[in-house]
């Protein structure tokens, strides 16, 4: 929500803040989102066919599953004990992987409360922003029909694994969970990763919140961006570690449930641009797609030998339009920067000369 309210100042309602996600809009990207990972060889085909239950002028409810499956909610905590945190090196780098998987029951037979957690802190923010209390008190009724804790669904055959990367400041998981829960509820399980000092919150078992790192949103740079990057691969990379590790321990809820041979990744933003990174440099992942993401450094789609799409909005296309200076002066970063970032960018154009993508 934080991101949001910078970008549009504090003059809209609580009801424009929860409509704007149109689920007309998300209709038609989860289609293509979906379709495209038919295309890609090792999911499923759905459709989306439901709409939104709207009571009242400005009320707004997730749109029910579609798929044939109930889901259910989890947390691991991992731990990479090769890598000193960055941000603080005296401890080791940790994150949360967030899971949405089948569990048992119907889809849409019960709902709970949309991250009751982080709700509170939520509503303080956005009274101080400014937004009617009457309004805000509807964020304590938006329901989502995933169910937390619940083991999976026990089966013969394993679920193929889809990893998830959010965009690159402020973001979560939980902020895509519209995606990850209707991805899980046609037989997958979809693993999130909320990377630590990146993502607006990450609240661990013990009950540490590691917050954003606020310094991150300043001085803007190409070489700082690729260091970024390469912490983000390495994440997601200790994340299939961990999950392979889930999946062979008798003790555990998933045990045998994840088939580790039948792993894609998509991601958003940086995250989509950390999708295709792990398609390039691991083994276990068999294809990917980037969501409105170009390429961070000087790596070319060329070298890719797996299925990939990327999927860009025009805006952030149309954003090369303008000059260095300009986009200097949008990102607070130095024309240098903006430059390689431009370079970057337009190497992605090599996507027209590789026919896996």
């Amino acid at each position: 929500i934080s991101p949001f309210l910078q970008k549009r100042g504090t003059t809209c309602r609580v009801e424009e803040l929860l409509t704007v996600f149109s689920w007309n809009s998300m209709k038609t990207l989860l289609n293509r989102i979906f379709l495209s990972l038919v295309c890609l060889g090792i999911f499923a085909t759905i459709s989306i066919s439901s709409t939104p239950t709207v009571k009242g002028s400005s009320m707004f409810e997730f749109p029910k599953l579609t798929g044939q499956y109930a889901v259910g909610t989890a947390s691991r905590h991992v731990v990479d004990l090769a890598r000193q945190e960055p941000c603080n090196p005296s401890v080791r780098r940790e994150f949360m992987v967030e899971l949405w998987f089948p569990t048992a029951g119907k889809p849409n037979e019960t709902c709970t409360a949309y991250c009751p957690e982080e709700i509170p802190q939520a509503k303080k923010e956005l009274l101080q922003a400014g937004y009617p209390e009457e309004d805000l008190a509807q964020l304590d009724t938006l329901l989502t029909s995933v169910r937390p804790n619940k083991p999976p669904l026990q089966s013969k055959t394993p679920y193929p694994v889809i990893l998830f990367s959010h965009g690159y400041l402020g973001g979560t998981p939980w902020a895509y969970s519209v995606f990850l829960a209707e991805l899980a509820s046609y037989g997958y399980i979809v693993a999130a990763i909320a990377h630590t000092y990146f993502a607006s919150c990450v609240t661990f078992p013990d009950g540490r919140a590691i917050t954003m790192d606020m310094e991150k949103t300043q001085n803007w740079s190409f070489e700082r961006m690729c260091s970024d990057q390469d912490i983000w691969v390495k994440d997601a990379q200790c994340a299939l570690d961990a999950l392979e590790k889930i999946n062979f321990d008798p003790i555990d809820v998933f045990y045998g449930l994840l088939d580790m041979n039948k792993v894609g990744m998509f991601g958003h933003s940086f995250g989509g641009s950390t999708s295709f990174l792990m398609c390039l440099k691991d083994v276990r992942v068999k294809a990917g797609i980037n969501l409105d993401g170009s390429l961070q450094c000087n790596e070319s789609p060329k070298e890719l030998t797996k299925p990939f799409i990327f999927m860009w909005a025009d805006s952030s296309a149309n954003q090369w339009n303008m000059t260095n200076q300009e986009l200097a002066q949008k990102f607070n970063s130095s024309e240098e920067s903006i430059q390689k970032f431009r370079t970057a960018f337009e190497n992605s154009n090599d996507i027209a000369t590789n026919p896996n993508i």
